[in-house]
């Protein structure tokens, strides 16, 4: 058995009340360290959208490190410790609003890129039209707008005034369009650069997808030298890009890397899409407030939607950053291209396809309803003719190979339009594009600065009302062969106005269509001979 023994020479004294009040003051500091430690590590760690150190250090960013990086879960991540972003409720929004009011004034270093550019203070956004502003007493805001062209901007970017309601909960209580005192906002502290999608939510339209996320490519690819970085980037009215096929991820990858490494953006910038219920409020915001002008004149100095790539000069730049993407990321891809359009160049013939939509459009099938009669008149003018079509869920591979694949390419109205983004052949192509009738020539405009675009109008629908559309549209064009039929706004008369907006957007341009031959028979002669011109003049290789 052991025992314990005390050892009597040890003898236990009590600590003086000054003793002990130091001793507590030192435990005190010792665990608020710790505490400050802790929370300071937790910060470090969910920082908002870092991403590795490999995206942004002295040699530049590789799309490798976007790959394998987080920057997939960029958007929309409200981090509560975040120093730029807080939440609160309108109340305390409007109060601060009535001492800062709402103003809007243009932003001359964009001007001209995407659409005119405006600069706003203290605005907000939810998913539905309309930037948000509290106006005072002065009304300000409101002179601003009229002054600077702000009000006259597409209606989804046009200013409304704040939708505020004096019923409690009238957000939370399901009326997206009212917000009341004791309703949640987010505010967007520090600088804050928006653009816009048209309209597109959660839809994945490769075109109004380009609207949004290539006007940030145009600003790059227009304004020299770095640029002040942004805190926070709203996409309104657009998709997450990972949420869409390999058409919306390679254009993010590429447009994120550029603002990267020119500084728009660093590793600590925010994105946000918007959604109807989240209110995100801004101290200062840069938007492009493009006009909604008929006719739309797309290029570098747009009155109309962004047309990324509208002008040679933007186009040159998207070419070569593209080119750069594959050789990093797909270099066997540019191998096969190469391959391909040599061998094009040996043919005495062109090469001619014919677009026809899957039919999964939401916005009409646009089929042509007599394709064999279309296979069959190609076939008079060469054996190397193929249907094509493409859709959100193609793989970038195969988009590349078919929209490089041809000389000509006869297609319906649509967003497919949009991957002639990924043609870089080393000469121009033609193509066709087959409507009803044909005031709607923004397309055109937009890339006939680098290949032959032409509009093949006056083919007829299988439902005679949309038929008795066309005869009337077609009634009032002048201009053979198709073309634009009013290029200064002063010369559309009415007819011609009420025809491009209301008959032939929303009707006309979503039809099927039964294509007369005879008419595309003298636009394929026409293409045929410009591109035979073309093949003989301006082929240099490789196209890289």
């Amino acid at each position: 058995m052991s025992h314990r023994v005390s050892n009597p020479t040890q003898h236990t004294r009590q600590l003086s009340y000054s003793e002990r009040r130091v001793l507590f003051g030192i435990r005190r500091f010792f665990i608020l360290f710790a505490v400050l430690a802790f929370l300071l590590f937790r910060r470090s760690t969910n920082k908002p959208h870092q991403t590795s150190g490999s995206l942004s250090n002295d040699e530049g960013v590789s799309f490798l490190a976007l790959s394998e990086g987080d920057n997939h879960i960029f958007f929309n991540a409200f981090d509560v410790d975040d120093q730029l972003l807080n939440h609160v409720t309108v109340k305390e929004w409007r109060g601060r609003t009535l001492r800062d009011p709402s103003n809007v004034e243009r932003y001359e270093a964009y001007t001209g890129v995407a659409g005119p550019w405006f600069s706003h203070t203290n605005v907000c956004v939810n998913e539905r039209d309309g930037i948000m502003y509290f106006d005072g007493e002065s009304r300000e805001y409101a002179k601003n707008a009229r002054i600077t062209g702000a009000a006259k901007a597409g209606l989804p970017y046009r200013p409304i005034p704040f939708p505020w309601s004096d019923k409690p909960g009238a957000h939370e209580n399901g009326d997206a369009a009212e917000y009341s005192d004791d309703s949640g906002v987010f505010i967007l502290l520090g600088q804050t650069l928006m653009v816009h999608c048209w309209r597109m939510y959660d839809g994945l339209n490769p075109l109004h997808f380009l609207f949004g996320y290539g006007a940030v490519f145009s600003i790059l690819s227009a304004v020299q030298g770095d640029f002040e970085t942004m805190d926070h980037v709203i996409f309104h009215q657009c998709p997450i890009p990972y949420t869409g096929g390999d058409f919306h991820k390679v254009l993010w990858e590429i447009v994120l890397k550029e603002a990267l490494e020119r500084r728009l953006f660093n590793p600590s910038t925010r994105f946000y899409t918007t959604t109807e219920k989240r209110l995100l409020c801004m101290e200062n915001v840069r938007d492009n407030g493009w006009m909604d002008l008929q006719p739309y004149r797309p290029g570098p100095f747009s009155e109309g939607p962004p047309y990324m790539g509208a002008d040679t000069r933007t186009f040159q730049y998207w070419k070569r950053k593209f080119v750069e993407y594959l050789k990093e990321r797909r270099p066997a891809v540019l191998t096969i291209l190469e391959e391909q359009i040599r061998k094009d160049l040996q043919l005495s013939s062109p090469r001619i396809v014919l677009y026809q939509r899957d039919g999964g459009s939401q916005n009409g099938k646009r089929q042509f309803t007599n394709l064999l009669e279309i296979e069959s008149l190609v076939h008079e003018y060469t054996e190397k003719y193929e249907v094509i079509t493409v859709n959100t869920g193609s793989k970038l591979e195969d988009i590349i190979t078919i929209f490089n694949s041809f000389d000509i390419a006869i297609i319906p109205h649509g967003s497919h339009i949009v991957n002639f983004l990924f043609t870089v052949k080393p000469h121009k192509i033609a193509v066709i594009e087959v409507v009803g009738s044909c005031q709607h020539y923004a397309l055109s405009l937009w890339l006939d600065h680098r290949m032959f675009y032409h509009i093949s109008g006056g083919h007829k629908a299988p439902i005679p009302e949309i038929q008795a559309f066309i005869d009337s549209c077609e009634a009032i064009r002048e201009t053979v062969p198709c073309g634009p039929n009013c290029k200064l706004a002063t010369n559309c008369t009415e007819s011609e106005t009420t025809c491009t907006t209301e008959q032939l957007l929303n009707t006309i341009l979503k039809s099927d269509l039964t294509v007369d031959n005879s008419k595309l028979r003298a636009d394929l002669n026409r293409a045929i001979a410009e591109v035979l011109d073309a093949r003989n003049r301006e082929v240099t290789l490789p196209v890289y």
